[in-house]
């Protein structure tokens, strides 16, 4: 996954901020959040959201003005749907980067359990071993700060449960480093790593399914998106038409006057 980096958030109106929050979605912050993005992500995207609503209401003032006045009512229309739709999109982009996020970890799930059926070592240790094979990215830089917090805070799993809330942001990963602290501390079974691999290998099939049918809708749409193309054409073919003949007929009416 790519790294995000926060921009520094900048001096602004007190008000102003407060505003963008009130008009915002219930969960739009969140998901900012989540993402890896803080206060000034989100204020430049409410202030494009506002912009661009604003230019796309005012493109129907010319056109009521030309053509009827009842095109006015499209305007508010034309702003509400603009709002709406960027909205979607980050909707669709914060699932695919949770999407993306349960695939990572359930590749370090798939990792870590061969580990430590294969070597009879501490948690501890087969971490440090994971440290050197796991790609550079979020994933790993968590597992080191999990690291850390498992030496300065010794018999309990809240650094485990704060690792899984941030590297996999599921229920599944919650239960999987928890169950993970359990073993190392208490239970030797054997059976618990067969259950532990049993559950990566769900989440990765579960990733994969999750891919076909993002692929199969992709693909499922894309002749719903050619037809609604050619009636456009087709509705823009016969406005022309009917364009010219009206005019035409106008034109032979004023002659015979």
């Amino acid at each position: 996954m790519v790294q995000r980096v926060v921009l520094e958030v900048k001096q602004r109106p007190i008000w102003l901020q407060k505003f963008y929050h009130a008009i915002a979605e219930i969960n739009l912050y969140t998901m900012v959040q989540k993402m890896g993005y803080g206060e000034e992500e989100f204020f430049l995207f409410q202030r494009k959201r506002i912009v661009k609503s604003s230019f796309m209401m005012l493109a129907a003032i010319p056109l009521a003005l030309t053509i009827s006045k009842w095109l006015f009512l499209l305007a508010p229309v034309l702003f509400i749907y603009n709002w709406w739709n960027d909205y979607q999109k980050e909707k669709r982009e914060f699932h695919h980067f949770i999407f993306l996020k349960n695939l990572d970890f359930a590749k370090f799930m798939r990792l870590v359990v061969p580990y430590l059926m294969q070597n009879n070592t501490s948690l501890y240790g087969v971490f440090n071993r994971m440290i050197k094979r796991l790609d550079e990215g979020e994933v790993k830089q968590l597992l080191r700060q999990l690291m850390i917090d498992m030496t300065n805070n010794p018999g309990t799993d809240e650094p485990f449960r704060t690792f899984a809330e941030s590297a996999g942001d599921s229920e599944e990963a919650i239960t999987f480093m928890v169950t993970l602290y359990d073993y190392s501390e208490y239970a030797k079974d054997d059976s618990v790593l067969k259950d532990l691999s049993e559950l990566a290998s769900n989440e990765i099939l579960r990733g994969s399914d999750e891919i076909i049918t993002i692929k199969s809708k992709r693909f499922a749409f894309f002749p719903t998106k050619l037809n609604m193309l050619s009636t456009l054409l087709l509705m823009g073919y016969m406005g022309s038409v009917a364009y010219g003949l009206i005019t035409m007929m106008l034109h032979m009416n004023t002659g015979g006057l």
